[in-house]
């Protein structure tokens, strides 16, 4: 049996651009935290800690991914995360009066979850295999 690497155009720069949308759905997701607590007057902080800890996690994330997991291993876990955060917040924002943040929210959880499945197929490798029984 023998391998052969199968290289993909695009992928490189789909890999590339994986820290900059951990970053963004970073702001989106303090934004949208720090949206949750001024509509209660600051009185749920507490409940806004995951937020800002997934948060925090995904900036970090971000900056430096290219130096602590090259290979993507953490990243659908953490996209993962994200898009949980993003629809708990949409169903906190049930109780606003207005619609817009529940749709923010709701559409950056399916944008999330659009990357987890994307990013899913780019950070493995793709391999020909030939063997006796064909390719």
């Amino acid at each position: 049996m023998h391998k052969l690497a199968v290289k993909m155009e695009g992928l490189e720069k789909r890999r590339r651009n994986t820290p900059l949308l951990h970053l963004s759905a970073a702001f989106f997701i303090f934004a949208k935290a720090l949206d949750y607590v001024h509509f209660y007057h600051f009185q749920n902080i507490v409940t806004a800690i995951p937020f800002f800890a997934i948060a925090l996690l995904s900036l970090f994330y971000g900056i430096k991914m290219k130096k602590w997991d090259p290979n993507g291993k953490y990243n659908h876990w953490l996209r993962l995360a994200q898009a949980v955060m993003f629809i708990i917040l949409g169903f906190l924002f049930f109780s606003k009066d207005g619609v817009i943040d529940e749709l923010i929210s709701f559409f950056w959880a399916g944008v999330c979850l659009f990357l987890y499945l994307i990013e899913k197929r780019v950070y493995q490798d793709l391999y020909l295999q030939i063997d006796s029984g064909g390719i």
